[in-house]
């Protein structure tokens, strides 16, 4: 139910992306009270994301007997009609930006094989994923649309098409994705691990450094348990293993 839940708000924000034509949209979403904590503002005008909050209850809450009423079973009871905002519509965003232009200059490249066998590589295994090329400045080197199973590239690179084949084996194929505003980081940590697999179905000794990934560890050390990082670079290991053809 959670990554069907996901799915939803994912194809509901990216839907409105498209509808209002934000062109500055990062994916980087949290609502305005998460923001305010981190003394992060809301630029003025600045119009909320449509999602749906679940909203839980317990099976025994009308029970007044009830003595461990903590440990009664949750269960969902609707969805309400909620507000997320993008960190380009807040205060922080320059200094995102500016972040990301350094990131680029010192750390981002990393290893990479001929551009055209990645686009190749990537038609003939995932034939019904559509890939557009943008060529053009901006933040992200890519994006991944789930509702249209389409990668947009905005900067011709090998790393930026198979970090978003990642995001669709993840999403699509193993149903590992998790909610796109509360786990971005853990989704861009598992594009990331998908990427570096492939990588080895060129190169065994490929010399990868993470550094993407690096971007957002301090951010996913409180949510990403060991038990469930090793279930999921195998469960991705196992499936490039098993389902892909690397041949030219």
């Amino acid at each position: 139910m959670t990554h069907k839940y996901s799915l939803r708000n994912i194809c509901l924000i990216l839907a409105q992306v498209e509808e209002r034509g934000e062109s500055k949209f990062v994916g980087i979403l949290n609502s305005f009270y998460n923001w305010k904590k981190q003394d992060i503002q809301i630029l003025k005008g600045s119009k909320g994301f449509k999602i749906l909050v679940p909203i839980f209850g317990k099976k025994n809450e009308e029970d007044n007997t009830s003595e461990d009423k903590e440990k009664d079973e949750k269960f969902l009871r609707f969805f309400k009609v909620g507000n997320t905002f993008d960190i380009s519509q807040t205060s922080m965003y320059q200094s995102y930006l500016d972040e990301q232009e350094e990131i680029d200059k010192k750390i981002m490249k990393n290893h990479e094989i001929d551009y055209d066998t990645a686009i190749n590589f990537v038609s003939q295994n995932f034939p019904q994923v559509k890939i557009t090329e943008e060529f053009k400045e901006q933040s992200k080197k890519g994006s991944y649309d789930p509702l249209t199973k389409e990668i947009f590239i905005y900067e011709k690179s090998s790393q930026a098409v198979f970090h978003e084949i990642g995001h669709h084996i993840t999403i699509c194929y193993l149903g590992l994705a998790g909610d796109i505003i509360k786990e971005y980081a853990k989704n861009e940590i598992m594009a990331e691990i998908t990427c570096y697999l492939l990588f080895q179905k060129f190169d065994d000794h490929v010399e990868y450094n993470f550094a993407y990934s690096n971007v957002w560890a301090n951010r996913i050390t409180d949510v990403f348990e060991i038990e469930e990082f090793e279930h999921i670079f195998n469960s991705i290991s196992q499936f490039i293993e098993k389902e892909i053809d690397n041949s030219e």
